[in-house]
């Protein structure tokens, strides 16, 4: 094995306190020493590198966190091992009880069942026994009352809130958790108690709480989810200027009724809502027909039915163009608004007439209205509910983006710059919306709390250049409903039309980290005049970010805006790991990046694989990780099926 860097050790010296007895056990039978884990940059703080490993994705990172928790540097599979069969071990230190507590909060964002929440509970079980609540931040102690919940330890759970002042919105959000009886099985509570603590939530905001309709009502079977059993409690109607609801719809079930019954309860009575279906398949034909009738009975409705599917944002281009609205809003087809949404934003609007536009806030939950879900529990702006003067707003920035994902964002964010002023944030306190959450939904499958597919930060770092020149007043900020030609380039993973279309062709693909970190020291202006001069000799040249271990990176999550440039002036094509690409040679600056990437095959055509036998100055983190060219070989072989050739010209297993 040859190790290029010294390793960075947080491990600490063998104690010989041991854990409580609650985590010993019989002895296992001795197995085989795993090999030393390396355990990350030294100058990352454990909470840091909890992030950082998140952003990667890299289950093999989490290697890095489990060394810096346990004296013999083990890896997360052999510690889970020893919590769960309660193997004698040595009590952890106080650096290695943050390092539990980094590794449990990287599993809690990851966990979608209970054996997941299990494992992140006894993380934090082990920190916490050793060393009490001085080791568990605020939210450390939010997420180990949730993977207590998520695990089906509802008692556990009581007994650590009961330890609580029970003053912030996140404890509330725990107390509604915790007395869910939709999935508490052990010493089950009252629906009522259950729904107090679930309308807190709303009540400690100000807002009058959501009413909830029993499973059975006058002898009839009420359908659907707790989600959907939810009613709007009653309000006083407010009259005012019109304003239209754009709902696009696509597949829709029986949760578009949950949404449309939450805007026609509106506090704002003077709506419209345009419904525009993305071409349904006939097979929907019956839903859509519930919804034509309901439009009879309620003319605030309107329905419009579209031949092929287009993507949401050509939807809401098509609604816009529909609209009658002084001022215009969007609201998901699955998700619930409280009736004092409108009214809130659109008095704001008319309070603030220099105001081009607002948002408010939501919480995502379950279908049964648990809050405890991958996306985290913080109140969140939401991006549907941007509030915009149709007139003023249409006629200087036009219409959405035409892209399939993330351009809600680049939208509110192009008001701004047009504008000069930021999209006003109404009642950030108070859920507004509560948006529905499933794994299977598209920001379900790509959204985590530190973590979102490279899609989107392609996405998210390419259109901040257009705006920065619409701010300085050297570009329009309108945008047509065509989809071409861009004011700025988009991956064409997302961009209709482009995905699907033959391989990418290209004659060198440079790979590496790309990522803006915090006080990264980093400098990339070699790396792109070596760009530009391939470039320029007419060959084709490709840029892909592969995520490495390194400081957090700076939010927004965003690629290095000099060489995001080199992509907005066509010098070099943006691919991302998902992209179909035929490349005739891979050239890695820095192999670190591939030391904990995942196994999974990229869809990469290439021709040979070079890395740089050690890491340019110029481009490595603070504290860089220790990589192992063994490593590197293996995981170039598994993602490309070529052995890298390093740069002094050797190949070397």
């Amino acid at each position: 094995m040859v190790i290029f860097e010294t390793s960075d050790s947080l491990a600490t010296p063998s104690s010989k306190r041991r854990f409580p007895a609650a985590f010993r056990g019989q002895r296992a039978d001795r197995p085989r020493r795993p090999e030393r884990q390396s355990t990350g940059p030294a100058t990352l703080s454990s909470a840091d590198l909890g992030v950082t490993v998140q952003w990667a994705d890299s289950r093999r990172a989490h290697d890095l966190l489990a060394a810096r928790a346990t004296t013999d540097r083990v890896a997360t599979g052999e510690l889970l091992r020893r919590l769960r069969e309660a193997v004698p071990t040595p009590s952890p230190t106080r650096h290695q009880a943050h390092a539990l507590v980094a590794l449990a909060g990287v599993l809690m964002h990851e966990a979608t069942s209970p054996a997941g929440f299990a494992d992140a509970a006894l993380l934090y079980e082990a920190a916490f026994t050793a060393h009490g609540a001085r080791v568990l931040p605020e939210e450390a102690q939010h997420l180990f009352a949730s993977a207590l919940i998520g695990a089906g330890r509802h008692v556990h759970a009581d007994a650590l809130y009961a330890t609580w002042s029970h003053t912030d919105q996140a404890q509330r959000q725990v107390d509604a958790d915790r007395q869910n009886p939709h999935h508490r099985i052990e010493t089950p509570v009252s629906p009522d108690a259950w729904r107090h603590a679930f309308n807190h939530v709303f009540a400690a905001a100000g807002l009058e709480p959501p009413r909830h309709a029993e499973a059975t009502l006058d002898g009839a079977e009420t359908a659907g989810h707790a989600f959907d059993r939810l009613r709007a409690p009653q309000v006083t109607p407010v009259q005012g200027p019109l304003v239209t609801v754009i709902m696009s719809c696509y597949r829709p079930g029986p949760e578009i009724h949950t949404a449309i019954a939450s805007i026609r309860a509106q506090s704002w009575q003077n709506l419209e809502l345009l419904i525009i279906d993305d071409g349904s398949p006939a097979e929907y034909d019956g839903i859509f027909t519930e919804l034509a009738a309901l439009a009879v009975l309620d003319p605030r409705l309107r329905l419009v039915r579209q031949e092929r599917n287009r993507g949401t944002y050509a939807c809401r281009n098509i609604a816009l163009d529909l609209a009658c609205g002084d001022f215009v809003t969007m609201h998901d087809s699955d998700d619930w608004a409280h009736p004092r949404r409108l009214e809130t934003q659109a008095t704001h609007l008319l309070e603030n007439p220099d105001a081009p536009s607002n948002s408010s806030h939501a919480l995502r939950v379950t279908d049964s209205l648990g809050l405890l879900q991958p996306r985290g529990r913080d109140l969140k702006l939401c991006e549907p509910s941007l509030m915009f003067r149709r007139e003023r707003v249409l006629g200087l920035v036009g219409y959405f983006d035409t892209v399939t994902k993330g351009a809600d964002s680049e939208f509110r964010r192009r008001i701004q710059a047009a504008f000069h002023r930021p999209s006003d944030l109404v009642r950030p306190d108070a859920p507004l919306t509560l948006q529905r959450y499933r794994d299977a939904t598209l920001t379900g499958e790509e959204i985590r709390p530190f973590w979102m597919h490279d899609s989107r930060i392609a996405y998210a770092s390419a259109y901040p250049l257009w705006h920065a020149a619409i701010t300085a007043g050297t570009t329009s900020p309108y945008r047509s409903t065509a989809v071409s030609p861009r004011p700025f380039p988009a991956p064409r993973d997302i961009v209709p039309g482009e995905r699907g279309k033959e391989p990418l062709q290209l004659d060198v693909l440079f790979a590496l980290d790309l990522v803006t970190r915090e006080r990264d020291r980093r400098d990339f202006r070699a790396l792109e005049l070596r760009i530009r001069a391939l470039a320029a000799t007419g060959q084709r040249v490709g840029l892909a970010h592969l995520w490495g271990i390194g400081p957090k990176p700076l939010l927004p999550v965003h690629f290095d805006p000099r060489l995001q440039a080199l992509v907005a002036e066509g010098v070099v094509q943006q691919v991302l790991t998902g992209t179909p690409v035929m490349a005739g040679r891979v050239v890695l600056p820095d192999p670190s990046a591939l030391q904990f990437a995942a196994s999974t095959p990229l869809p990469w055509l290439v021709g040979n694989v070079v890395a740089a036998a050690r890491v340019p100055r110029a481009l490595r983190h603070r504290g860089h990780v220790t990589w192992r060219r063994r490593d590197v070989v293996q995981r170039a072989t598994e993602l490309f099926g070529v052995t890298p050739m390093w740069a002094d010209g050797r190949r070397r297993r």
